[in-house]
């Protein structure tokens, strides 16, 4: 199983304040069966450049790389980062740098606002001119203000994926809506958007229980075969 959206570099956003915390949010995530983990810091053009950032990114990660070299059982860990949406998303320089693992999907964290015409012609420009797939990040944060049925029908054609936090299936108000876009096949990734050990910690484990308590094997049909395409795309250390 691959959690391709957490906060667990130190030191470096809202997440993880240090390495401690950082080794201690990798051995939760392989006691619940993930195996794989993608690091995705916050990634504001407004706040940063780019250049910074990925030396910022680098920096944390050899921090925690060098603690984490004599664990025995641990996940493995792909660099990639959650890319705040902005109108020149699609012609960042060196955008390839902040893809999952040096793949070509990219973790969008979109405007908590309704979305027009130019934010999917964005994510069209990103799949179609520059051949990488947006991935959306967190999707039902932004049901409350936008059509669910309309903009998933959009999202896909635009070339974008979608993926939903693990709490969005424990929810008690939002289980159904989770499940049944999970059904319909439109979830291509879980994550647990984990930030630290307490009020933000990994959840991987139960958001997949609920997937195969309710839908079965089957309800993961989709979502294991964009993991492992994605696998075969990753650098993972």
């Amino acid at each position: 199983m691959i959690d391709i959206h957490t906060h667990i570099l130190p030191e470096l956003d809202d997440g993880s304040r240090n390495v401690d915390e950082s080794i201690v949010m990798l051995g939760m995530l392989s006691d619940q069966g993930v195996d794989t983990v993608v690091a995705t810091p916050h990634f504001y053009i407004d706040k940063t450049n780019p250049r910074d950032f990925l030396q910022s990114r680098n920096e944390s990660f050899q921090k925690l790389k060098k603690q984490i070299e004599g664990m025995e059982q641990r996940p493995g860990i792909a660099l990639g980062a959650e890319v705040q949406f902005y109108n020149e998303l699609s012609s960042l320089d060196g955008i390839e740098q902040f893809c999952l693992g040096e793949s070509n999907y990219i973790l969008v964290e979109m405007p908590f606002a309704p979305w027009n015409g130019y934010v999917y012609q964005t994510l069209n420009n990103l799949s179609a001119s520059r051949r990488i797939t947006p991935v959306i990040a967190h999707f039902e944060r932004y049901l409350d203000f936008m059509n669910e049925k309309e903009t998933v029908l959009k999202l896909k054609e635009a070339g974008a994926l979608i993926q939903i936090n693990c709490s969005f299936l424990t929810d008690r108000s939002g289980k159904r809506k989770a499940l049944n876009l999970v059904k319909k096949g439109e979830i291509s990734f879980l994550g647990s958007d984990c930030h630290n050990t307490t009020s933000r910690p990994p959840d991987m484990n139960e958001g997949a229980e609920v997937i195969r308590k309710k839908l079965g094997d089957n309800g993961f049909e989709r979502i294991e075969y964009r993991e492992n395409k994605l696998m075969q795309k990753m650098l993972i250390y």
